[in-house]
């Protein structure tokens, strides 16, 4: 092999993570903008988390995991009333990501029940924080605080852990059957 095929196949080993993440990107873009009941959108985001770490890896996937509360708010999937909670929803879906990343080597079903665990109960902490701590914002009226409508505050909890479990359930469903006719080949 020679010098300047080994830099193609490692510049194509450096980009194939990063095309196979926009190809995700745009699933992502699909699933959330076609403004679907949350247990379906929520299902296919977390579905595409886990596909996009198996397949391109966790930078990838933390990335990906960050960028859909905004594309979730730009659609108007997510009111904007709850824009203070977008950092909070990317740091749980990066840990989504990174929590079943590191445990999956010891069982992936531990790995998807304690990192979907994990995504629920930093969602269920955070809105349960700021529904007794109301952030408060300056208006020229004066200082006024933001009471998150109820409907809100559900969608922030159970939703998560049931989204997250069966978004995880279909990728390793279909990674099994995917291996499974593979083997029959």
């Amino acid at each position: 092999m020679n010098m300047r095929t080994m830099i193609q196949k490692q510049e194509l080993s450096l980009l194939l993570p990063w095309g196979i993440w926009a190809v995700h990107l745009g699933m992502a873009f699909l699933a959330i903008g076609l403004k679907m009941p949350q247990w379906l959108t929520g299902t296919l985001v977390n579905a595409l988390l886990l596909s996009c770490l198996f397949r391109a890896g966790w930078k990838q996937a933390v990335l990906l995991g960050m960028i859909t509360p905004l594309i979730a708010t730009s659609v108007g999937v997510l009111p904007l009333p709850i824009i203070f909670m977008l950092p909070l929803i990317a740091l749980a879906n990066a840990g989504y990501v990174l929590v079943f990343d590191w445990a999956q080597a010891k069982s992936v079903s531990g790995a998807l029940l304690l990192s979907a665990f994990l995504k629920f109960g930093l969602l269920f902490i955070a809105v349960t924080w700021l529904t007794f701590t109301p952030p408060a914002y300056q208006t020229p009226g004066g200082i006024n605080t933001l009471e998150i409508p109820a409907a809100i505050k559900y969608m922030m909890t159970w939703p998560q852990l049931f989204t997250a479990l069966a978004g995880g359930a279909m990728v390793l469903g279909l990674q099994r059957l995917a291996a499974r006719l593979g083997e029959k080949k």
